[in-house]
């Protein structure tokens, strides 16, 4: 008896660990995972614009054709595609490259800040064992896994200009705000993974710490095999610049 509540009170003690918060947040999403019928009911269920966000005009639905459990599974440890605009995280489904889809050669483009609202993602429901499709607002599943104590932090492969910019507005100089968010670029673009930051880099990458309390104002959503995030206001920029911190990297083959 006395080794049993040694052993729950171990356990208790995990949980209100930073680390060990995320890694049970995490477990709690293996219990029931989706299987490759309900992946594909789900992807037939769009129509029109939706349908070319999930699946390119040019390709057909070979779901059959994919070995979709491994991927399933894959997809809890990071971003997994499955079919041509098809991503999986943590079970869910997402359309690889909606932002890059919806504002990049679009003439007069959405705004990245309504896009937060706008972006079509399905949820997988573990109890109902179905999809349910939902619409903007996906930060809290995509971030999830990456947030400690309450803050998630972003990478972004930038050159010496913007490393000198974000310097700048570091030490105060808020007018800097102004070339970055311009009328054609309304957002600064980041992601989760370092790596992926690193591939992006011309000489320099920068890691910077959102609170969750300003997720709520950020895009996210997939592009290619990683996560992305926006940020579209000044404000979360402002008070988030603060944890700047900058790396120099030589990108691989320079």
């Amino acid at each position: 008896m006395k080794l049993n509540k040694l052993l729950l009170g171990f356990i208790t003690s995990l949980l209100f660990l930073p680390s060990a918060r995320a890694a049970y947040m995490c477990s709690e999403l293996f219990d029931t995972q989706p299987d490759m019928s309900a992946v594909r009911n789900a992807i037939l269920s769009t129509v029109g614009n939706e349908r070319s966000y999930f699946l390119r005009p040019s390709m057909k639905p070979h779901f059959e054709e994919v070995e979709f459990n491994e991927k399933i599974a894959e997809s809890y440890d990071h971003p997994t595609e499955t079919d041509e605009g098809v991503v999986l995280f943590h079970g869910n489904i997402f359309a690889e490259g909606y932002f890059r889809m919806t504002r990049l050669g679009v003439m007069n483009p959405p705004s990245t800040v309504s896009l937060i609202d706008q972006q079509p993602w399905f949820q997988w429901d573990p109890v109902k064992r179905t999809y349910t499709k939902k619409f903007g607002h996906a930060e809290n599943v995509l971030l999830s896994p990456n947030m400690i104590d309450h803050k998630v932090t972003l990478y972004r492969g930038i050159n010496a200009d913007q490393v000198a910019q974000l310097r700048s507005l570091k030490s105060g100089q808020t007018e800097v705000l102004n070339q970055i968010f311009t009328n054609k670029r309304d957002s600064m673009f980041f992601t989760t993974d370092e790596e992926s930051a690193k591939k992006w880099s011309k000489g320099y990458y920068i890691e910077l710490t959102v609170n969750e309390s300003d997720i709520a104002k950020v895009y996210t959503g997939i592009e290619y095999n990683y996560v992305e995030i926006a940020i579209p206001s000044k404000e979360v920029m402002q008070k988030s610049i603060a944890s700047l911190k900058v790396h120099k990297h030589k990108p691989t083959g320079t």
